[in-house]
């Protein structure tokens, strides 16, 4: 079965197809000793790893949410080596992936970006398209052969590099063709249509994707991660849901996002600056921040600021460089600071820093967060009495803070600092 099909042929198979079925779905072919395929196999034992390494994210609310959308939108397959089941990863990258035994994760930092529950309908179905149209077989097999011709091979299955500390989906994410992406898209828009879904999420999910603050320029060279790639994906997905019927016009797209995603965004914002990228954390923040302004994502914001200190927000070929290199946190500050423009960066984001922190007390006067930033703000530019009060307002509302300690310990060095700048002073 060939899978590298035009996309002319993909849009008359999908969209004459789908106005045929109306509210019914046809099944998808089983595939025949499908069973035997190598990255089932592989799949498997991932899944074993996965569990062995704790890489799985457990949090019972949401893992019920993305159970009963999946359970609305996967595909009913006769495969039996398919058995479809979702997981979540916590990772702030905007991404999903699955294996060919129909496992599927979701990455916090993508549920962050969805919407709404159709958008997240639409990433659940497109994964399971993957898989029930037998994507990863196809993709290895080609693969394999392409490997039997030019001498190389990546990996085996008696060596498959379990002992590496890897994320082992870089390899089934960059093995699908264009077309097989871009099959995928289609088949999500039909089958969260035939669900009760706006088939228009698809578009919507992956307008969201293109706002990915990682695509930097380490990324931009992936063909199908690539933000060039999912504008050409969106614009010819276009072209399928318009010739889809239109059931379900506006049917999720207008509801709020699930409340359980709002601890993920926050987790997602957290995840970016305590894994220094806080230029990712920030443009997040400000995609949110217009439609919901809290004292959370202001102090998120104020955070970023800080973090960011001489920094750009986006980086250029020459921070990358460095950014990936070994070097200190201590030995970037100084070398962006050094940089054409350094101390400006530093100035226009201490100052953005403080005027968030501010935004987020008005909102909230006893938002503990906004205080330990400002208290941290003023600490690092050797400040001391306004860093000591906010210091001491945040422990105040904040008593059992996990870094309780660290702020006793900063509030200690203030005091020594002001006693001597008092002796000085005499």
């Amino acid at each position: 079965m060939s899978v590298r099909c035009s996309w002319s042929l993909i849009l008359v198979s999908i969209g004459a197809s789908v106005a045929a079925w109306g509210d019914e779905m046809p099944g998808y072919q089983p595939l025949d000793k499908g069973a035997k395929a190598p990255v089932v196999k592989i799949a498997r034992e991932l899944e074993e790893q996965f569990v062995r390494r704790g890489i799985r994210f457990n949090d019972t609310e949401l893992q019920e949410t993305l159970d009963r959308v999946a359970e609305r939108v996967v595909p009913v397959v006769a495969d039996t080596f398919i058995n479809y089941r979702v997981y979540l990863i916590r990772d702030p990258s905007p991404r999903a992936l699955s294996f060919a035994d129909g496992q599927i994760y979701v990455y916090t930092g993508l549920l962050a970006r969805l919407e709404n529950e159709a958008q997240l309908a639409a990433v659940l179905a497109h994964e399971a398209h993957h898989v029930a149209a037998h994507h990863h077989i196809e993709a290895d097999r080609e693969r394999r052969n392409l490997a039997s011709v030019s001498g190389f091979f990546t990996f085996n299955d008696d060596d498959m590099g379990f002992g590496r500390d890897v994320f082992f989906e870089e390899i089934w994410q960059s093995e699908f063709t264009q077309d097989m992406e871009i099959a995928a898209d289609a088949g999500a828009a039909a089958l969260i249509g035939r669900a009760g879904y706006s088939s228009v999420a698809v578009i919507h999910a992956l307008a969201n994707m293109r706002k990915d603050p990682e695509l930097t320029i380490e990324r931009e060279t992936a063909s199908f991660n690539s933000s060039e790639s999912l504008l050409v994906r969106q614009g010819r997905l276009q072209e399928v849901v318009s010739e889809l019927p239109q059931l379900h016009v506006d049917t999720g797209l207008v509801e709020t996002r699930p409340v359980q995603l709002r601890r993920v965004i926050e987790m997602t914002i957290d995840d970016y600056i305590r894994l220094d990228r806080p230029g990712a954390a920030l443009a997040l923040v400000d995609s949110l921040i217009a439609a919901q302004p809290d004292a959370f994502l202001y102090a998120a914001k104020g955070d970023s600021h800080l973090a960011l200190g001489p920094r750009p927000v986006q980086l250029q070929q020459e921070f990358f460089n460095w950014y990936s290199g070994n070097f200190t946190r201590e030995e970037l500050y100084a070398k962006y600071l050094a940089m054409e423009g350094g101390s400006e960066r530093l100035d226009f984001n201490l100052e953005s820093a403080t005027e968030a922190y501010d935004m987020a007390i008005q909102v909230d006067d006893t938002y503990a967060r906004a205080y330990r930033g400002l208290g941290t703000l003023y600490y690092e530019q050797e400040d001391y009495r306004p860093a000591g009060r906010n210091y001491l307002k945040y422990l105040k509302l904040e008593s059992d803070s996990i870094d309780r300690q660290i702020v006793l310990e900063r509030l200690q060095h203030i005091k020594s600092e002001l006693t001597k700048q008092k002796e000085a002073s005499k």
